[in-house]
């Protein structure tokens, strides 16, 4: 059994991690403490102590920041975590900063389930452009291509107790971090009877919303990439490539497929403990109902559906890394173009250098007579000469020509396969002598 929240250590470092926090303002989204009760929408919750005056409801929601340590609600979350007396392993999750987690935990008057989600969370252009923009820019920092640093976290506790006063089931759900199409969800697609019987299915709402955001997500960055793919192939077909491709905006979509395929493998993996516990807590169960049912078949519905944004991903994953060899493979032919032009170039000058260098050595003067006329000398010694520069050019070919020439002589290769052929025919030889594994087992 977990000891009291107030005295763990995990509930220490959250306090004191808290007062080392920086400041959230203009980094993080601003969220308040709210509450939705059967039949009301949601209402402000001035502080966590207002829940010990609240009257008790079968069913209560309660929407809070994000339980990251942080000056401004720490107060607050250490307040909530006492009152309901949240497992230890949950502050552990938040500490640790796990990209996914899943827990239940059982006691005499409670029982927990909970998950921690860490998924990208990309925002496009007001503009519905094709074009991924940040709005987490700092001032006096360059905006690189297709940059984005937003995440989406969140945190769910599920938290039932016996009212012994009712004798009734009391069922709490604090959402930490949830976005506005979570609670919009809650509140208006609710059905409060069929959850108050199985508090579970809270999940499957939450699941549902988690993918239609991940699904859509995927499908806008797979609508950027697409026209970014296209550039790359306009510019592979006109021969122009290095100076107009956008390298690092390829590199960011590419870092965004990667961070959603991650997200979706986290989704698949706390699905499928959430899935395990319902089928172990409706096997134990004697009262199960076709609710638990329900519920079921949806998270298992769910699981498949985060199965076909995991195969849209790792298709997208697979023309980045085609479109990428490409860029990389034209820019590399575009440099050995370059090359050829220089090498040509160098061709070109090579006569004229070589005659130049030829005259301008000892063995030919320009020299004057008395008379004043110019006579050009040539040197008897100008044999010399070429009697050590060809040897050594015709070495120089011959090392150069070797490989290729043994490469493509048919001889070495018929000896190469005839020496392949002897070598791996000593190896059966030899063999033969000794019996295999199996002939023994069979003898």
């Amino acid at each position: 059994m977990d000891p009291p929240i107030g005295t763990s250590m995990q509930y220490e470092a959250f306090k004191s991690e808290a007062d080392r926090a920086e400041d959230l303002k203009g980094y993080a989204r601003e969220e308040t403490f709210q509450v939705l009760d059967f039949g009301a929408g949601w209402q402000p919750l001035s502080n966590v102590n207002a829940l010990r005056t609240m009257p008790s409801c079968d069913l209560r929601i309660i929407s809070a920041p994000l339980d990251i340590p942080s000056k401004e609600n720490k107060d607050d979350h250490l307040d909530l975590f006492t009152y309901y007396q949240f497992p230890v392993g949950f502050l552990t999750e938040r500490l640790r900063s796990v990209d996914h987690s899943f827990g239940s935990c059982s006691r005499p008057t409670r029982q927990y389930v909970w998950f921690h989600f860490l998924c990208k969370d990309i925002t496009f252009n007001a503009n519905r452009q094709l074009k991924i923009q940040n709005p987490n820019t700092r001032k006096n920092t360059n905006q690189l291509s297709q940059e984005d640093h937003c995440w989406h976290r969140s945190g769910f506790m599920l938290c039932s107790q016996s009212n012994p006063a009712s004798q009734k089931k009391e069922v709490a759900f604090i959402c930490f971090g949830a976005h506005a199409w979570i609670k919009r969800c809650l509140n208006e697609g609710l059905q409060w009877k069929e959850i108050i019987n199985d508090p579970t299915a809270l999940f499957s709402m939450i699941f549902q919303e988690l993918y239609l955001q991940l699904d859509t997500a995927t499908r806008n960055l797979g609508d950027l990439f697409g026209s970014m793919e296209y550039n790359v192939l306009s510019h592979a077909t006109h021969g122009h490539i290095a100076g107009m491709m956008d390298f690092a905006g390829l590199h960011n979509v590419s870092k965004h497929i990667t961070h959603l395929r991650e997200g979706s493998d986290a989704a698949l993996h706390t699905l499928e403990r959430l899935v395990g516990h319902v089928k172990r807590r409706t096997s134990e169960s004697t009262s199960a109902t076709r609710i638990n049912e329900q519920t079921r078949d949806s998270l298992e519905h769910c699981e498949t559906l985060f199965h076909s944004t995991k195969l849209r991903l790792l298709s997208l994953e697979s023309r980045m890394a085609n479109v990428i060899n490409l860029s990389f493979h034209l820019v590399t032919q575009q440099d050995s173009k370059s090359m050829k032009t220089i090498a040509f170039l160098t061709l070109i000058f090579l006569p004229a250098s070589t005659v130049a260098s030829i005259f301008g050595s000892q063995f030919f003067n320009l020299s004057v007579d008395q008379d004043g006329v110019p006579h050009f000398v040539f040197s008897h010694w100008f044999w010399v000469m070429w009697v050590i520069v060809l040897p050594i050019t015709a070495i120089l070919v011959a090392i150069w020509r070797w490989p290729e020439a043994m490469a493509s002589d048919p001889q070495q290769e018929t000896r190469l396969s005839w020496r392949n052929i002897l070598h791996s025919g000593k190896f059966v030889e030899l063999g033969s002598r000794i019996p295999s594994k199996e002939v023994i087992e069979m003898s």
